[in-house]
């Protein structure tokens, strides 16, 4: 048994996978990853800086399946994304293709060699609709949605090693089209992919993200250069076009990498490191309450599983989520766990079950393991409101673990929250982010009631002036002092013809302006003003010479 030091700790990023698979068993799973990377020593700083207005960045990656080796069919809805901290060039990453047999006329990808490109994305629309995006198997081949009477087809396949789209057309009845990516410059990101112990996996998979967040999956079988299946130390090579990325790896019975972020430049070589873990299974059975034990239905459960590692005084926590029917003993197989300090539990729409202690060493299952679902949980309910005491519907409310919506009436529920302090915040567009620290009672006792209140955004405008005239085309970043020591960048945006700026949604506070480069923590001689919760504010002006 493990104590698990799990308090106090702030979300990094956030991944999920709705894709749908089977167990050995049989059963249907879906992977809800929430890899919540919780980490002691780094609850999150007072001073940020944020490259647009009011907003916080977010990195949702969904991870989607590899290409197969057949043309496509369409799969299960697109993976809903979350926020979480996002480093300097990690974009939001749009839906990810579904692979499978879509039905349709098949879309054929070429390189400028005519070489069939594998885990191109296909991108394609008809006259009256856009059709599901399709990535390209080992042939090339992505065969996309049925398309009867609806006009010309036209789109574009993408892939990373390639800095411009392939673009294709296709007229009605068409089965096949081709699409030719043409020369251009690329780079190279080379390394390695391997385990704590230096072996690699036979066959692995790169995901890499772009700017754009268009995510490109490579499997090693289309690597320039892969030594996983001859001297097993994963040293890799992949052409990439020039750019920004995000990358990481994953592979059959492994844990993914973390992400590395770099830089290709043109004809030059970038080197990452990418250590994935060998994964661990955990089975057992779930004690039911009574109506699912007569339940005829299939029984779909939640599981939720953390692992610990690090110290007890700077703990990092992985978190993971897992939708799995269960079998028809009430058994249960999850697969690919990361080793650590783990406690594990199950829920429904209702109940809550208490966790499970175990740990796991790295590519060694648990098996045995038993749950329970239970109808007493701990939670928090209340309600969220402007400074007006009005109901704000359809905020996001959330604590370490748990994320909900408020309902038409502004009220909430969080359940299966931990004992003890928890820290809630509320956030919707247009509002500033509301927080509250709540004392969580252990089951049974009554849970405690909350108020947040959000108050709105107001606004700024502004001018820029050389010698009383209007300076066009100068930047522009407004700086909030915050309460306690810190501060917070908004913008940057530039100035217009007559040397006007705006920011159209900022926190109430204090704010100074800073013009052109330099130190913007620099507030010596800038201009200062207040926004006030709705309020449009006009800063004084601002003389550059």
């Amino acid at each position: 048994m493990f104590a698990l030091a799990l308090g106090g700790l702030a979300v990094a990023f956030l991944v999920r996978d709705d894709s749908p698979s089977k167990d050995p068993r049989g059963r249907r799973t879906t992977n809800r990853t929430r890899d919540n990377r919780t980490n002691a020593s780094n609850p999150g700083s007072a001073t940020v800086l944020v490259p647009t207005p009011g907003s916080s960045s977010s990195s949702p990656t969904p991870s989607s399946s590899s290409p197969s080796s057949s043309p496509s069919n369409p799969g299960d809805p697109a993976p809903s994304t979350a926020n979480g901290s996002a480093t300097p060039h990690e974009a939001r990453v749009r839906p990810p293709a579904r692979p499978g047999r879509g039905g349709g006329p098949v879309v054929l990808v070429l390189g400028p060699d005519g070489q069939p490109v594998e885990g191109a994305v296909v991108e394609a629309r008809t006259q009256t609709r856009q059709l599901t995006a399709r990535p390209s198997n080992k042939l090339g081949e992505a065969a996309l949605d049925p398309v009867g009477d609806e006009g010309t087809i036209v789109g574009t396949a993408r892939h990373a090693r390639f800095a411009q789209p392939a673009s294709f057309s296709g007229k009605r009845g068409d089965a096949r089209i081709v699409a030719r990516f043409s020369v251009g410059a690329w780079g190279i990101l080379a390394g390695m992919i391997h385990d704590i112990h230096g072996a690699a996996p036979a066959k692995a998979i790169l995901e890499v993200v772009d700017e754009d967040g268009f995510e490109t999956e490579v499997s090693s079988d289309s690597f320039t250069e892969w030594d996983g299946d001859t001297n097993r130390t994963g040293v890799f090579r992949v052409a990439l076009a020039p750019g920004k990325y995000t990358v990481s790896s994953s592979a059959a019975g492994f844990v993914p990498s973390d992400k590395a972020y770099t830089t290709i430049v043109a004809s030059k070589e970038s080197i990452v490191d990418l250590l994935v873990e060998k994964g661990s299974d955990v089975s057992g059975k779930v004690a039911l309450p009574p109506d699912l034990l007569s339940s005829r239905e299939p029984i779909v459960l939640r599981f939720e599983l953390e692992s610990v590692r690090g110290t007890v005084d700077n703990p990092t926590t992985f978190s993971r989520e897992i939708d799995q029917e269960l079998g028809a003993d009430a058994s249960f197989k999850l697969e690919g766990m990361r080793w650590g300090q783990c406690r594990l539990r199950v829920r429904d729409a209702t109940r809550v079950g208490a966790w499970a202690i175990l740990r796991l060493e790295e590519g060694v299952n648990a098996e045995g393991v038993g749950l329970a679902l239970e109808a007493m949980f701990t939670s928090v309910r209340g309600i969220v409101r402007d400074e007006a005491g009005k109901a704000i519907p359809s905020a996001t409310v959330r604590s370490q673990r748990v994320e909900v919506k408020t309902d038409a009436t502004g009220v909430f529920e969080l359940r299966g929250l931990d004992t003890g302090n928890q820290d809630v915040t509320a956030e919707k567009p247009g509002f500033e982010r509301g927080f509250v620290s709540v004392g969580v009672r252990p089951p049974g006792q009554a849970p405690p009631d909350v108020v947040l209140t959000l108050y709105a955004r107001g606004s700024a405008t502004g001018r820029v002036l050389v010698r009383g005239q209007g300076a066009p085309g100068v930047k522009v970043v407004v700086v909030q002092k915050i309460h306690g020591g810190g501060m917070k960048t908004w913008g940057p945006v530039l100035t217009g013809k007559n040397g006007a700026w705006a920011i159209p949604e900022l926190d109430r506070g204090s704010y100074f302006v800073k013009v052109g480069a330099g130190d913007p923590f620099d507030d010596a001689g800038a201009p200062t003003f207040e926004v006030l919760p709705g309020e449009k504010t006009t800063a004084p002006d601002v003389e550059i010479r």
